[in-house]
């Protein structure tokens, strides 16, 4: 009896073991039985790109600039007087002639200043017809002095004669002699004065170039009253109204010259040198700009002497083809530079280059790795813009367009269509 008790106990605490082993061998003989599906191979995914056909051509590099448009004649005209303002016709974004009246300002105080330097021209030109008769003057009545030394000599010298003979008095001696001293004197300073006449003539003759001067200045002034254009151009700023008074140096008119135009732009360091060959061979160089839906043509027409510090570049100085170009002095444009013709290149969308040097190309559906080197990039007729490329591949050849994330050669791939 106990050993049948011993048994059931064992029964009863292996019996979940028992129960979970012929679970585990049902479950194993169901899945040993089960039916193998058919195994099918795995294709290789081909991924699908647009592409074009090489294609040689003669292409110009382009530039994008950012330009200001200026004129190197621009001019503040001040005032060169001191003066009332009368009368303004200039007027702020006007046009307007060379010697076109400005600005009038009152003529009354320069008149005056005039009128004055003119008296005192007047009485020096007097001083001088007085001076030369002073010195014919002196000339005639020099020989008449002479005539009355000698005669006062002749009287000196028969009182002394009579004295020998004490036929006179000492007092007339003493007359005598005092009247040829005098007469003496008198010709002396008649010489002196005639000598002096050069020296009184030439100091005349200085004030009155200096009168003349002063008068050419006030006529100088009074023609100032008038502020004229200097050129045919636009006026800026008016800086004055009628009534208020202007000084010497204050700014009255800003205009600037519009057949002289031209806009600044920076050219990169990297084609400095190919520009400055061009325009010393003599090769024009042509830019394009579009301003208020109008196609404007320009031509470099020389760099700048000097570089800004800290600059990328210098600046190149382009003018307009057209006369009437529809520029406004002070605005900020974008202009498109042609740089010197490269005879023979392949070009390409940016999306077909990888890196900065391989392109892919395309044969028997799979990717081929080839180098290429950017030569500059070009805007086609659509805005688009393109890359010019050095690279070995030949004309007719095909290169992919996409940009695949995963491109390596022998990549296979599902052409779209070919971009002629």
């Amino acid at each position: 009896m106990e050993q049948r008790s011993n048994i059931r106990t064992l029964v009863k605490r292996f019996l979940p073991l028992i129960i979970v082993a012929i679970t585990v061998l049902i479950i194993y003989a169901l899945m040993a039985s089960r039916p193998t599906p058919p195994t099918k191979e795995q294709e290789e995914k081909a991924w699908a790109v647009s592409t074009e056909v090489a294609a040689r051509i003669p292409v110009h590099p382009q530039l994008e600039l950012l330009g200001t448009v200026e004129s190197p004649y621009t001019t503040q005209l001040s005032a060169a007087i001191n003066a009332d303002v009368v009368n303004v016709p200039a007027r702020e974004g006007a046009f307007v002639a060379k010697g076109e009246i400005l600005v009038e300002l009152d003529e009354a105080e320069a008149r005056l200043s005039l009128q004055q330097k003119q008296a005192d021209v007047i009485e020096l030109e007097a001083s001088i017809i007085a001076e030369k008769n002073r010195y014919k003057s002196d000339l005639a009545a020099l020989e008449s002095e002479q005539s009355l030394l000698e005669i006062a000599k002749r009287s000196v010298e028969r009182q002394r004669k009579l004295a020998k003979s004490n036929l006179t008095s000492q007092e007339l001696i003493d007359n005598s002699s005092n009247k040829l001293e005098l007469q003496a004197l008198s010709v002396n300073s008649r010489k002196l004065s005639i000598a002096d006449h050069t020296s009184r003539l030439n100091q005349l003759e200085a004030k009155l170039a200096r009168a003349k001067a002063n008068v050419s200045n006030a006529e100088l002034d009074l023609s100032r009253t008038k502020i004229t254009a200097p050129y045919d151009g636009q006026i800026t700023q008016v800086n004055v109204s009628p009534g208020g008074r202007v000084r010497p140096g204050e700014p009255i008119v800003e205009l600037y010259d519009s057949s002289q135009i031209e806009v600044r732009a920076q050219i990169p360091d990297k084609s400095i040198n190919l520009v400055k060959s061009a325009l010393k061979n003599g090769e024009p160089l042509k830019a394009s700009i579009t301003i208020y839906g109008e196609e404007v043509t320009l031509m470099l027409s020389r760099l700048s002497g000097k570089t800004n510090l800290g600059s990328g570049g210098v600046d190149g100085l382009f003018k307009a083809t057209s006369d009437d170009p529809p520029f406004i002095i002070g605005s900020s444009v974008k202009l498109t530079l042609d740089l010197p013709l490269i005879d023979s290149a392949i070009t390409a969308p940016i999306s077909a280059v990888y890196g900065t040097n391989r392109i892919y190309s395309v044969k028997d559906q799979r990717l081929t790795s080839v180098d290429a080197t950017i030569m500059g990039a070009y805007f086609d007729k659509s805005g688009q813009q393109r890359l010019i490329l050095d690279t070995p591949i030949r004309d007719g050849e095909t290169f992919i367009t996409t940009q695949l994330p995963n491109a390596i050669n022998g990549l296979k791939v599902i052409v779209r269509g070919a971009r002629l």
